[in-house]
């Protein structure tokens, strides 16, 4: 492997003079929850413009508690001795209880952060016969039994270039399926590479000489990273694997191994009639 490369969200809560005394009051002496604060000719009924439930992520007031509802910081005021907090912060501002799951928002399944082990890179295209760098792509597989994030995850090449994936829109890697990131969409496309397979597009706007690039001499090298973690490093440059218009591919689908030479072979076949050899979105087919 390559060396490393270069809450509780606050609340502020508005107490009437009246409801702090009466609740610390209760709470002290074992009292239980006091009855809300209800000034004489309050309005009591229940203003669904003024708090929406599906938006804060919370239960709607019932009408008793409305007089004491604070819109300025969207949370009501808590009617228990019980922490009123403790259970609120999962639906504030889209965090969850664990920060390392979300929801993909294309189809409603759970994603995860990849761990190390959960993805591997299986396929290389850094030497096509079409325009360089815009021909060229790589695919990962997740290993992991749930669909796993790539958004956030760092890019890297051999000249130590690196890049996070970013996308308005969640990249995820489905539960153990091939995925493509490719440097030019257009390109891609024209070269049939299929369109389901494609994920991530990740030198969009940039020049030739910008972005990743996936060097097809000695200096060759893809790794991804989380943070100042490797997840996984293929330095293929040294391995002298290089056939015009062909991908490299790794044979065995596992973490252990994926970064030698030995388990790695070149394309036999076109993945399309007139394209170059490899097979994006699919298994090997050089072992």
């Amino acid at each position: 492997m390559s060396d490393s490369i270069a809450t509780t969200r606050p609340i502020r809560c508005v107490w009437s003079a009246a409801i702090a005394l009466s609740t610390l009051v209760a709470c002290a002496t074992g009292g239980g929850s006091p009855a809300p604060f209800v000034p004489e000719e309050t309005d009591l009924s229940y203003d669904a413009s003024v708090y929406d439930s599906a938006a804060n992520g919370a239960q709607a007031l019932p009408p008793a508690a409305d007089a004491v509802y604070d819109a300025s910081n969207g949370q009501a005021v808590p009617d228990s001795c019980e922490d009123p907090w403790e259970d609120a912060s999962a639906g504030q501002d889209g965090d969850d209880a664990d920060a390392n799951v979300n929801a993909d928002a294309d189809d409603g399944s759970i994603s995860v952060a990849p761990s190390l082990g959960d993805l591997i890179i299986t396929e290389i295209m850094f030497d096509p016969s079409g325009p360089v760098p815009e021909a060229q792509w790589f695919e990962i597989y997740n290993l992991n039994s749930s669909p796993v994030q790539l958004s956030g995850l760092t890019i890297q090449d051999g000249w130590g270039d690196a890049q996070v994936i970013s996308s308005s829109a969640p990249v995820i890697a489905p539960a153990f399926t091939y995925v493509v990131l490719v440097r030019d969409m257009a390109t891609a496309v024209a070269n049939a590479i299929p369109d389901a397979s494609i994920v991530y597009e990740y030198g969009a706007g940039l020049s030739d000489d910008q972005g990743i690039e996936l060097a097809s001499d000695g200096t060759g090298d893809l790794s991804l990273w989380s943070g100042g973690l490797e997840l996984v490093d293929v330095p293929y440059g040294p391995w002298g694997l290089s056939y015009a218009g062909d991908s490299i591919e790794l044979a065995p689908l596992q973490y252990v191994g994926a970064d030698q030479q030995g388990n790695w072979c070149v394309a036999q076949s076109p993945w399309a009639a007139g394209s170059d050899y490899g097979t994006p979105g699919l298994a090997s087919d050089c072992f």
